[in-house]
């Protein structure tokens, strides 16, 4: 088990901080290394019911973009929608990446608000 190998530095693997054991920089990363250590023994695989139906309203999110860009396409023309969706696709595209990456570096067990009241302030997580 990768937990049982011992380093050069005496600490076993999963007390090696979050940036593979190489000096880690002054700031939080003993704190974000002691969460994802803590949580990381709570996540199972698995969907609730509570996960399909959230699939299921995305999916009807997804058809209500459909049949809403008739009304974009009548107000802005065709050249304007496809501009607009562009210009917020890649502006999801980048939060989404932002995301991936810090859960990458911090895996939670509840939502990215957790990452908010982490790595941000306790009261952006509330807000």
């Amino acid at each position: 088990m990768a937990d049982d190998v011992q380093h050069k530095d005496g600490a076993s693997a999963s007390h090696r901080g979050v940036d593979g054991g190489r000096e880690a920089p002054p700031g939080r990363i003993e704190e974000a290394d002691f969460v994802t250590r803590n949580e990381v023994e709570d996540l199972k695989r698995g969907l609730s019911q509570r996960h399909i139906s959230l699939i299921a309203i995305a999916g009807a999110i997804g058809t209500g973009l459909f049949l809403g860009l008739g009304g974009s396409i009548a107000t802005a023309g065709p050249l304007g929608s496809l501009l607009g969706y562009a210009v917020i696709g890649i502006i999801v595209c980048c939060v989404q990446f932002a995301l991936g990456e810090v859960t990458a570096l911090l895996p939670v067990t509840s939502s990215f608000v957790r990452h908010a009241e982490f790595l941000i302030d306790p009261a952006a997580g509330f807000a």
